[in-house]
């Protein structure tokens, strides 16, 4: 299913549009920032090689969902930004 994006609607009793973009530039910015501090906790395999396989591929895969998580909603706020300018 696809998702639909509220996006917001720019008038006189509400937000200005150059504040909107503002502020959700702001936010993208800071999931930049929360992605490069994410990525640089990626799983090393010299922290895993004594156990089994399996939990080395579970933090290989937890981590990669932690950071697809991030760059959805990153993704979304580019969205709504680009529509709203």
């Amino acid at each position: 299913m696809t998702k639909i994006l509220a996006i917001p609607h720019i008038h006189s009793n509400g937000t200005s549009r150059d504040v909107l973009v503002d502020d959700l530039c702001d936010a993208m910015n800071a999931i930049g920032d929360a992605l490069n501090a994410i990525r640089d906790t990626a799983p090393n395999r010299r922290d895993y090689y004594t156990l089994p396989p399996v939990v080395w591929e579970n933090a290989v895969a937890q981590h990669k969902a932690r950071m697809d998580k991030l760059r959805e909603v990153l993704n979304e706020l580019e969205a709504i930004a680009e529509a709203v300018a």
